[in-house]
C-alpha cells in the first residue's frame, strides 16, 4: 500500500493550512524527511518554499491510501483536485500534473528490461562531456572546498603526486633506524643507523621497564615536566645539565 500526501505550512503568516504540493509514496515517513532535508540543496520551488517558511513549521496530511499501482492516477487527481499545479496556480508547488515517477512499487517486465538496456548496450561516453564534468567537480568541490584529490586532473595536471610515507617521520626517523623500501630513508639518512631488521633485533632482548625508546621518555616525562629517577634517560638529561 501506498499514500498520497498533501504538505502545508502551519506558521502564523499561512494560518489557512492550505496543501501546497502533493505527493506520492510507499513510504512515506522516508519521503517526508527527505523533502526537509534535502531542501536547502534544491532550486525547486517545493525546497525554496521549506527553507522559506522553516522545517519545523512543515506539515503533512495524508489524503488517500491506496494499492501501489494505482499511485499515479491517484496523484493526478489530488494534484488536478487540490490546484497545485505550477502552471495553472502561482501558490501550487507541484511541477507536473503527477503520475511521473515511474514504476513505483511494481517490478518492470522482462521485455522493457532488454529494451533499456539495448538502448545502453554499447553507448560510450563523450570525451568532451567528460572532460566538462571533471572540471565541474574540480571547480566545485576541489578548488574551493576540500583538499586535492590525488585523481583530480585539474588539481594535478603533471600527475598524481607521490606517496607520502607519514611513517618515515613518525617511526625511522624518531626511533633511528631505516627501511629499505622508504623513499626517505637515502644514503644520508642511513649513516650511522640501523635498519629495521637489526632495530627490532635489539628491541627483542630485556625488557627495560622504560625502554629503550627515547620517544616514551619525550611523551611521558619531557613534555609534562616530570623527572622520574628510574627513568634511563631522565638520568642522562640530569647529568649532562649538571656538567
Amino acid at each position: 500500500m501506498g499514500v498520497i500526501y498533501g504538505l502545508y505550512c502551519s506558521c502564523d503568516s499561512c494560518s489557512d493550512f492550505e496543501i501546497r504540493y502533493v505527493g506520492q509514496s510507499i513510504n512515506f515517513a522516508r519521503r517526508f524527511d527527505r523533502h526537509l532535508r534535502d531542501a536547502p540543496h534544491h532550486a525547486l520551488p517545493l525546497g525554496r518554499w521549506i527553507v522559506k517558511h522553516g522545517r519545523e513549521n512543515i506539515c503533512y496530511k495524508i489524503l488517500e491510501e491506496v494499492e501501489n499501482e494505482f499511485l499515479n492516477e491517484r496523484e493526478v487527481f489530488w494534484i488536478a483536485e487540490l490546484d497545485t499545479f505550477l502552471k495553472t496556480n502561482p501558490r501550487g508547488l507541484n511541477c507536473t500534473t503527477g503520475g511521473d515517477s515511474g514504476h513505483i512499487g511494481v517490478e518492470r517486465p522482462e521485455s522493457v528490461k532488454e529494451q533499456i538496456a539495448a538502448t545502453l548496450r554499447g553507448r560510450t561516453r563523450d570525451p568532451e562531456i567528460a572532460l566538462k564534468t571533471k572540471r565541474t567537480r574540480h571547480e566545485r568541490e576541489h578548488q574551493n572546498g576540500p583538499p586535492k584529490r590525488s585523481k583530480c586532473i585539474f588539481c594535478y595536471p603533471d600527475g598524481r603526486p607521490e606517496k607520502r610515507w607519514a611513517t618515515h617521520s613518525q617511526f625511522h626517523e624518531p626511533e633511528g633506524y631505516w627501511v629499505e623500501d622508504c623513499p626517505d630513508c637515502d644514503d644520508d639518512f642511513k649513516q650511522g643507523r640501523p635498519s629495521k631488521k637489526e632495530h627490532q633485533a635489539t628491541m627483542n632482548g630485556p625488557k627495560v621497564r622504560f625502554g629503550k625508546n627515547p620517544a616514551s621518555h619525550s611523551r611521558w616525562h619531557v613534555n609534562r615536566g616530570i623527572l622520574n629517577p628510574e627513568c634511563p634517560h631522565c638520568l642522562s638529561g640530569q647529568s649532562s645539565e649538571s656538567d
